[in-house]
């Protein structure tokens, strides 16, 4: 008797899709690897944003000065070189906040613009 199982197989369209495409990137004088950021990590960043901007606005029609703004803005770096670049995965976030502000933001701009968001050309 011949028994005929069927198991899942894994395509290599499927394969592909969980494939990591990396390249090098400048931060602080140093090269360190970033990654494309995937569909679902722009996402939960554009969620974020989306969130950022609505709180921002609603504090402005208010009338209230918000200083939150700042905090907002490197929450958003760190979020974003967190989920690109695999050193920085477990940096504290008081590390981050003794780098200066415009080495982290060209990095973020980087990611940003890699993963085919911001400059169209840099992503290719």
């Amino acid at each position: 008797m011949t028994t005929v199982t069927n198991l899942p197989k894994t395509t290599r369209f499927q394969e592909l899709l969980k494939a990591k495409i990396t390249k090098d990137a400048e931060f602080m004088g140093a090269t360190v690897q970033i990654c494309k950021l995937s569909t679902s990590q722009i996402m939960e960043i554009q969620k974020m944003t989306d969130q950022a901007t609505a709180a921002a606005t609603t504090a402005a029609t208010a009338g209230v000065d918000s200083t939150s703004d700042m905090d907002d803005n490197l929450e958003m770096l760190i979020v974003v070189i967190k989920m690109s670049v695999a050193e920085a995965a477990d940096v504290a976030v008081a590390e981050f906040k003794a780098a200066p502000l415009g080495e982290l933001a060209v990095l973020s701009e980087a990611i940003m613009s890699f993963s085919g968001l911001g400059d169209k050309e840099a992503g290719k």
